[in-house]
């Protein structure tokens, strides 16, 4: 087992187990005798095995004196190192005595993060995952135009704890990228990280809420899927007032495939007393925020990285989950689209305008509960209705209004759009929108065919 400890997840380590690894780090008394014992060695090659082992024995003793490594022997492995990872060769000799030895082997490797790129080395954080950037400065070439999502979380969250002491953050590891940096400037007694520890999260917001508490998870849509387990267990099954921040919620951009946040919404409805809630701008968000702290029980709110500048031309009233909103009146098709995919769908009625279809666009800001009149009107309208989601179908927004259609007798969408039973790749979100059929050109062209088939 290599253990790279560059004293950083994505940002600065915290427990026990980084305090141990310092500790390991850190014992320059060890180091000191390590050496002296070893140039001993050195100078007697003709020792016979039973002397020779004796030694090796009093250089381990040495090693537990100094370094204190009972947690990883306690664990049946036998600890080499601290190693210092940017010396290639004598980590190359560390790697070939490691798989020389007999059983479990930890090897303790010390690295810096960003070592020789002064930007990465100044600003690790910032750094640890990055679009295309300036490489004689380290700034990024492409800048977000839409406001994030995040931040104005964050700030929202620190205003509100001037008011509220109940208010407590939780992040694993992320409270720069999840906006909380104006949280922890104000309140940092109140913001708790955990590391990359997302169960342990989600369990201590939920041992916080019940001592009377109001916590905030801020987390990706993505890393919430490794506490499902805490998430009914310890939160849903007691119905405790929790708040979950799920940002990159969607097509996640350029971090891979793991980081897509599109399976939120799957696991999160069928969770008995969870309210899953999907803004589709940063106004919408701000009101979500608030009525959420109100609660009695856990909230979900999803959002994407940053809201789309199309946003801006359709001013936001005022939220009441269950009642979504009607952005634009068409009377030949209505397309439902659940959060982030509603500044396409706007594009997509455009369109479609220009072809002589006249598309009413509906934002669904609560997956659950769902807005029950306001399906019945379009099941009972005569023209078609389409969900549009971007998230996967399997489970997503558009299964939702589809069950409840059944489950009511009312005819259901005509047509689903959201992300196949594939993962999508890494790359762009707008690249990749457009390979899923999900962007606004694409959009329109499968309403299009859709109302051609029905004709």
């Amino acid at each position: 087992m290599i253990l790279n400890d560059n004293q950083m997840s994505i940002s600065p380590n915290v427990g026990a187990l980084s305090n141990q690894l310092t500790r390991l780090r850190t014992s320059r008394g060890w180091l000191g005798a390590k050496r002296a014992v070893e140039n001993v060695l050195k100078r007697m090659p003709l020792l016979d095995k039973p002397l020779h082992h004796a030694l090796q024995g009093f250089k381990n003793h040495l090693r537990n004196v100094f370094v204190h490594d009972r947690f990883f022997s306690a664990l049946g492995f036998r600890y080499l190192g601290p190693v210092d990872g940017q010396d290639e060769k004598g980590l190359e000799a560390f790697l070939r005595r490691a798989q020389a030895l007999q059983g479990p082997v930890l090897l303790h490797i010390v690295t810096k993060k960003g070592q020789g790129y002064s930007p990465a080395e100044s600003e690790p954080a910032r750094m640890h995952g990055v679009q295309p950037f300036d490489r004689h400065n380290g700034s990024p070439k492409v800048r977000s135009v839409g406001q994030s999502f995040g931040a104005a979380a964050g700030e929202l969250l620190a205003d509100l704890s001037d008011r509220d002491g109940r208010i407590v953050a939780i992040t694993a590891a992320m409270a720069e990228s999840t906006g909380l940096m104006p949280f922890k400037t104000r309140h940092p007694e109140r913001l708790f990280d955990v590391g990359i520890a997302e169960e342990h999260a989600v369990t201590m917001a939920a041992g916080m809420a019940r001592g009377g508490l109001r916590p905030f998870v801020a987390i990706y849509d993505t890393f919430l899927q490794r506490g499902f387990d805490q998430l009914i267990v310890d939160v849903c099954v007691q119905n405790l007032p929790v708040v979950f921040l799920m940002d990159r919620a969607g097509i996640g951009g350029e971090d891979g495939p793991t980081h897509h946040g599109v399976f939120g919404m799957s696991y999160l409805r069928m969770i008995p007393n969870v309210t899953v809630l999907t803004p589709r701008c940063v106004p919408e968000l701000q009101q979500m925020i608030p009525w959420a702290l109100e609660q009695e029980g856990p909230v979900a709110i999803r959002y994407p990285r940053a809201e789309a500048v199309v946003q801006a031309k359709y001013p936001y009233g005022e939220f009441v989950p269950g009642q979504w909103e009607v952005l634009e009146e068409g009377q030949d098709v209505a397309l439902v689209a659940s959060g982030s995919i509603v500044a396409e769908a706007l594009v997509a009625a455009r369109a479609l305008q220009q072809r002589g279809v006249q598309a009413a666009v509906i934002a669904a800001n609560s997956a659950k509960p769902l807005d029950h009149a306001l399906i019945k009107k379009l099941s009972q309208s005569g023209a078609p209705f389409m969900t549009v989601e971007e998230h996967v179908l399997a489970g997503g927004f558009g299964s939702a209004v589809a069950e409840h259609c059944l489950k009511h007798g009312l005819p259901g969408p005509a047509y689903m759009m959201g992300l196949e039973d594939a993962f999508a790749a890494h790359g762009d979100r707008g690249a990749l929108l457009c390979q899923h059929g999900l962007d606004g050109a694409s959009i329109a062209h499968r309403v299009t065919q859709a109302i051609e088939k029905t004709a």
